[in-house]
């Protein structure tokens, strides 16, 4: 079979098929200061690899979430206060989103564990800032129910190791 396999020079994404057979072929190419760094089989498995680019993978997961609550508290403001202008940073939020976790995909992130992560802490961080920003409730319920959200998420990456 054939593998997909992206590269990620300066930014840019760009995917390539290419033959599994070899190592070179299947690795991930991160761009980095003083030299390339080759990640082999990110996501198959070994911990090592994923351990490099694990700040890597959290600066984008972390930046998703951020867009994304943005994006929604911009959603807020648009729907309830008549301004136009908060469509603007409530689209380009959602899009930079996607492009994000997008990016910690591609680094061999596994996508039930990456979603899970940006949703459950999507959801709570929009949860508290709701309540500081537009006084909208937030009960106890509320916050057994995002208690139970996060041991899921939890659970699912646990669930992941072998």
């Amino acid at each position: 079979g054939r593998a997909v396999v992206e590269l990620v020079v300066e930014g840019m994404a760009q995917r390539i098929e290419s033959s599994p057979e070899r190592l070179e072929d299947r690795c991930l190419v991160l761009p980095s200061p003083k030299r390339d760094r080759r990640v082999a089989d990110l996501g198959a498995g070994d911990d090592t690899d994923l351990l490099r680019v694990l700040p890597l993978v959290a600066s984008f997961i972390a930046g998703a979430v951020l867009a994304e609550v943005g994006a929604t508290l911009s959603l807020r403001m648009a729907s309830t206060g008549g301004d136009r202008r908060w469509y603007v940073p409530l689209v380009l939020g959602y899009v930079l989103a996607f492009f994000l976790i997008s990016g910690a995909l591609s680094l061999g992130m596994p996508l039930g564990v990456a979603y899970g992560v940006w949703v459950a802490v999507g959801i709570v961080l929009t949860a508290v800032l709701s309540r500081i920003l537009f006084r909208e409730p937030l009960t106890p319920l509320m916050l057994g129910g995002m208690g139970l959200i996060v041991a899921g998420v939890l659970l699912v990456e646990l669930g992941g190791v072998h």
